[in-house]
């Protein structure tokens, strides 16, 4: 198996963490809202982030090219992923927990289960061009969302990723998690054309906004899972 080289250095805000980098090629950021009786066993206790009496989901789709150490020279990895949270309330701020990490690369997967905690999927993840228009598939576990996605000229705000937790009751993980913003990003028209993923994934399926965010050339930065318990754990 090929291993990534990690270096640890300090992370803002942070201690010492292991950096890993790479430019997302295209990414669709989806917006919607999930019954909070499908999101109440899957948070496990955390306080789930309710808008209008639902909870909050978010969906990243994107292309990823040359994940790699930031520090030393070695192999990258480019792959598509479709990242899967709910909104939740970390120490009283906003946040996500990652509920599915699908990915399209088994070397991917098993990088992201062991060092970053992800709960990971084998999926297939697409994206077609038809003029503007960005026709978009992920397709695990014998389910499919298909949407298409048309950018148009709004450049929105670029915002501050919210902090991301991974696993379980009594043994969360933080990851790690800044982003350089894209230079091209446009508010993007949504229409849903098959979707049976959402409920498949999170137990009923999500009512999605019909504005999405899209960004050509944003660059990730992430690092290796940390434990992480909230404040008022004994």
């Amino acid at each position: 198996m090929v291993a990534l080289a990690l270096v640890p250095h300090k992370w803002q805000g942070g201690g010492d963490v292991v950096e890993l980098v790479g430019n997302e090629a295209w990414t669709l950021e989806l917006r919607g809202r999930l019954p909070v009786t499908a999101a109440e066993p899957r948070a496990a206790g955390l306080p789930l982030r309710e808008l209008g009496g639902r909870v909050e989901v978010g969906l990243l789709v994107l292309a990823m090219e040359g994940l790699g150490s930031s520090r030393l020279p070695g192999p990258r990895l480019s792959y598509h992923e479709a990242l899967w949270r709910v909104g939740v309330v970390l120490d009283d701020v906003p946040g996500w927990l990652g509920l599915a990490c699908d990915l399209d690369r088994a070397l991917v997967g098993a990088l992201g289960r062991m060092l970053i905690r992800y709960p990971v999927r084998r999926a297939r993840i697409g994206r077609e061009d038809d003029g503007e228009a960005w026709t978009l598939r992920v397709r695990a576990g014998g389910a499919t969302l298909a949407l298409r996605a048309t950018p148009g000229d709004e450049v929105p705000p670029a915002l501050r990723p919210r902090p991301l937790v991974v696993g379980r009751a009594g043994r969360w993980h933080r990851v790690p998690w800044r982003e350089d913003p894209a230079a091209w990003r446009r508010a993007a028209s949504i229409e849903v054309l098959e979707d049976g993923l959402s409920a498949r994934t999170l137990g009923a399926a999500v009512e999605w906004d019909e504005e999405a965010v899209a960004h050509r050339g944003r660059i990730h930065r992430c690092g290796l899972a940390t434990r992480w318990r909230p404040a008022t754990e004994p």
